[in-house]
């Protein structure tokens, strides 16, 4: 499998929901799955917002490993690559362009955190199992997974100011990564445009998405 590293930076940062299994308190341990938002952090983690009150973080506060499995939303389900993420979940105060950003990608985030009682965790990814396709399929360390590139909250705040206002037919620009950008059409329609190389700075973004919309222009 080419590049699986960055194979699976890009099917997490496809993936706006993914199935949390945790360890059950409630039932002598066995596996508990469960539907969280998420949002990949610059360095691939993913965040999600969780009630203190739900029974997957009772698990977790208990015992920490847990296992997220995404899907690609964009591909065709029947062989769709999917990423199956194991390792060790923990609260995480995150910082206002971080919860800004998760805000922007669920916008019900902000009135969930008015209640009180939900908070944002990661998962710390020990080991991945990518699975990109028929016939390739293969194991991740987290490690290196880690030490993919990575673009600053602070770069992406200055991009979607500049890259918002070449938007058209009513569409919205919601982040920008490493690896791609995403926005929302006039419906409210989530898209996701990957980079045909991941890019860890600005001026690498601003080329990117210069000669993608070349290309669309054509």
């Amino acid at each position: 499998m080419k590049d699986p590293y960055h194979l699976a930076q890009r099917v997490l940062r496809r993936a706006s929901h993914g199935a949390l299994a945790t360890l059950s308190v409630e039932q002598d341990g066995w596996p508990f799955a469960s539907a969280v938002n998420l949002v990949a952090q610059p360095d691939g983690c993913p965040a999600f917002l969780i009630s203190g009150l739900a029974e997957h973080t009772r698990n977790l506060r208990a015992d920490p490993r847990a296992s997220l499995l995404v899907v690609d939303p964009y591909a065709p389900t029947e062989g769709a690559p999917r990423l199956s993420l194991m390792g060790y979940a923990e609260p995480v105060t995150l910082d206002a362009m971080a919860q800004a950003r998760f805000a922007r990608l669920h916008p019900a985030a902000e009135q969930y955190l008015s209640f009180g009682d939900f908070s944002f965790w990661q998962l710390r990814p020990e080991r991945l199992r990518l699975i990109g396709g028929f016939g390739a399929a293969g194991w991740v360390t987290g490690s290196r997974y880690g030490h993919a590139p990575a673009l600053s909250l602070a770069d992406e705040a200055r991009l979607l100011a500049e890259l918002g206002g070449e938007m058209a037919n009513g569409d919205t620009l919601l982040g920008v990564d490493a690896y791609g950008v995403d926005g929302c059409d006039g419906n409210g329609q989530r898209w996701r445009d990957q980079f045909n190389a991941p890019c860890a700075s600005a001026e690498a973004v601003r080329a990117a998405w210069a000669g993608r919309r070349r290309c669309g222009e054509d």
